[in-house]
Formats: structure tokens, sequence, C-alpha cells
């Protein structure tokens, strides 16, 4: 990696983690507001007493994620830390976190026992980036989520409570990371995304745009994958995984990079909104742009990767009125299935996030008994792949993120209820089709 690309380390110096205990939540078993125990907290704040009814507590920004993986909004206000048995010099320390008892002033209010709790100490390039003058950011996800399994993998969550440092952090890194942490704080996509070494290229492809980024139309998905691939130094047939997470990273840095320079172009040139549709309008084309492309993007990736070790297949395939997006060897051989003469045929479907939507590969190529689901999701919960695997759906994903479903749960095993193949494994399996 290089030294100019993004890293964990330029959004959090540290992380403390723990799973919430009644004791810790208002309203269960505990009268104090009060979250004890967890010693990694003292890497981050040190051993200095912070009190908040002193005038020196700590400034901290809160977030909550509920069931459905949705920020249900941030909140910051001081708290106080601080070893409750200072006064006792026969008895070892015990560090404690207050935070404020009026009722709807504090996340926990909303969390539930087994919730995860992040304390994280933000680098000062992410400081900078955050509203408010605070000094910790804190979040709390339902362990009821998708979004609580993401988040575990993302920021290597092992055990009921523990720490990161930033090294360790920045070896996690991965664009499929770099996401959960986004989503989990959004200031991180405001942070520089593209090596200075490829900001020239990007100027000289895409020249006539940045001209004039606040009214030229945005490049199409063809012509960002198209660049991506043009810088590809993974070989896609020695080694199609890194390949797809190198191109898909080129494109989401050139995304970016994009993008920043049409919102900072129109913010320059003061070009104000009509009317507060007109607002709204912009800022969903902007939401629904950065969704969209992601899945088109991928698609063309995997198409680039399936030509390069020279599967025989078709894309964008039209079956009973519902798309498959690739179909091995093709329609050809999937119309003599229909007929009752034995063929051998492929189907893949391709999502960047499946989620509840795994249920529509379901409609698609009905002849086939075994369907295949490329994602980019992690750690998708066993409830979920058990369905999959019920119902015949394997996964297919990238190297990078097989852990996320093979490696131990800080609680139990990671049991996943379906089987799960790299990307290289299922070029194999497509190859023996052809």
């Amino acid at each position: 990696m290089s030294s100019e690309e993004p890293r964990v380390a330029n959004f959090f110096a540290g992380v403390a983690w723990t799973h919430l205990a009644p004791v810790d939540l208002p309203g269960f078993r505990s009268n104090q507001h009060e979250i004890g125990g967890l010693e990694e907290l003292r890497r981050i704040i040190g051993e200095t007493d912070r009190k908040r009814k002193e005038g020196n507590g700590i400034k901290t920004l809160w977030r909550f994620f509920d069931e459905d993986g949705e920020d249900i909004g941030a909140k910051a206000w001081d708290v106080s830390y601080y070893d409750t048995r200072r006064n006792d010099p026969k008895r070892t320390a015990e560090w404690r976190m207050y935070y404020p008892s009026q009722r709807g002033v504090s996340a926990l209010d909303d969390a539930m026992p087994g919730d995860l709790l992040l304390v994280v100490a933000p680098t000062d390039e992410l400081l900078a980036k955050l509203e408010g003058d605070v000094e910790l950011a804190i979040y709390v996800v339902s362990n009821q989520s998708q979004f609580y399994h993401e988040v575990l993998h993302a920021v290597g969550v092992v055990s009921a409570e523990g720490w990161s440092e930033s090294s360790d952090l920045q070896s996690k890194l991965s664009l499929q990371r770099r996401e959960v942490l986004e989503r989990l704080e959004p200031s991180i996509q405001r942070i520089e995304t593209t090596a200075a070494t490829q900001q020239d290229g990007l100027r000289k492809r895409f020249r006539t745009f940045l001209a004039h980024p606040a009214t030229a139309k945005f490049p199409s998905t063809e012509a960002l994958a198209s660049y991506a691939q043009s810088l590809l130094t993974a070989d896609p047939t020695a080694n199609p995984d890194e390949a797809l997470i190198e191109l898909l990273e080129h494109e989401t840095r050139a995304f970016y990079y994009l993008e920043q320079a049409q919102l900072a172009e129109r913010l320059a040139r003061q070009m104000a909104f009509a009317d507060t549709d007109e607002f709204i309008s912009f800022s969903l084309s902007v939401q629904n742009r950065r969704k969209s492309r992601r899945g088109r993007s991928l698609e063309r990736h995997l198409e680039f990767i399936f030509q390069a070790n020279g599967l025989t297949f078709e894309s964008q395939v039209w079956i009973g009125g519902r798309s498959v997006d690739f179909l091995f060897p093709g329609i050809e051989s999937y119309r003599l299935l229909e007929q009752g003469r034995p063929r051998n045929v492929v189907m893949l479907a391709s999502k960047s996030s499946c989620k509840e939507r795994w249920t529509q590969v379901l409609q698609e190529a009905p002849a086939l008994s075994q369907r295949y689901l490329f994602t980019l999701d992690t750690a998708i919960p066993y409830v979920q792949t058990a369905l999959m695997g019920r119902d015949s759906v394997s996964l297919v994903v990238p190297n990078n993120i097989i852990d996320s479903f093979v490696q131990p749960h800080w609680a139990q095993p990671t049991q996943c209820g379906t089987d799960v193949f790299v990307l290289k494994q299922f070029i194999a399996l497509a190859k023996s089709t052809t």
C-alpha cells in the first residue's frame, strides 16, 4: 500500500469496544449512568480525572444505529471519566465513564444489552472534519442489525471488549471496510481518497468534466470503469480477486475525486437553489448516483475479469421477463436445458449489497437448481445465509472478505449456512461448464 493512499490511521488513532451490559444502561440496573470495567478507555483518555461538573469534561459526539442499521442522529455533550477509588489508596483504581442522566440526552436511552459500544480516538485529520469541538466519537450499534456484523468485521472486534491501535486498524483497510466506516462516521467521506500520484491522470482523463464540474454531465460508469482498468497492476488471470479489489478501489477513489470537484465548484460559485425542492432533488441525485454506480461498476469489472480469463458467457440476459447478470456459457445452452436436453449452465447474480434483496435471485433462470450470488457484503448473519443454503444459493465474495464468514465471532464461532466461494474458485467452476 502506497504511503499516499488512504489509511484507517487517517481516521481512528485507536478504538476501544465493549458489548453493553444491563448495568451500563438507564432503565435496566443502573441509576448512575456509567460505563465501567472497560480498561481500554484508559489508553485513549489517559489517567487524568475529567469531570464535566468541574468544567474539564470530555467533549464527545455520539451516534446510535438502530435495528435497521440506520443512523438515528448525532448528539454532542460532555462526559466525565475518573478513578472512583482515587481517594482510597488501599484499593486498585477503578475508572468509569459517566454520561448525562437526563432522559432523551443519552444515546444509551435507545440501547439494549448486547449492543456494541465503540469509543474512537479520532486522528487530527478526522477531528478537523467532525462537527463541533469534540475529543472522542462514540458509536452504539444495535446487535439486531446487519450493520452490527459489518462493523465487527471492519474494526476487528474479536472479543467482548478490547482495543485496536492505528497500526492494527491500518492493516484492515479495504474498500468494503472503508465504506462501513463511512456509514459509522459520515465525516470520513470528506477526507481525501485519491493518491496524489493519480490525480494528474484523473485530470487528464476527465479534463472536459473538470473544466466545468458544477454544470457538466458526470462521467458515466463505463468511463470510470475504463479508467480504473487502465491502472490495473494485478494479473486478472493469476489473481482475479486482487484484480477486482484493485479495480473497485481505483474507481471509488476516482469517483470521490470527481464528486468532490463537482460539489466544491458549486459551493465556490455559490450556486443557489431556487427552492427547497431543488435542494432536496440535488441531494437525492447525489445519493442515488452513489448507490447505483456501485452495482453497475461491479458488473463491468466482473465482465472484464471473466473476459481476461477466457470464459464463455453472456451478460444481462433476459429470461422470462427477468435479467440474469451473467450466464455461462450463454442463453443457447440454457434454452436447450429448458427443453430437457442436459447442459452445463451456471448463472451468477451480482449485487454489491444483497441484504434482503438476495431473494430476487430465486426468480432468475428458473430452469437451474443452483444459483450463485456475488456480493461485497461482509459477515452476513447466519439467519440469512441459512436461508440461502436452503434455497441453493451459494455466495461468491472477494478473498479479502472471506474471513468475515469463517473467522471466529467474539461470542461464538461464526457459522455460514451456505457455501462461500472466492472469485478465483468461481472462475474455475464456470470454466468447467464451457
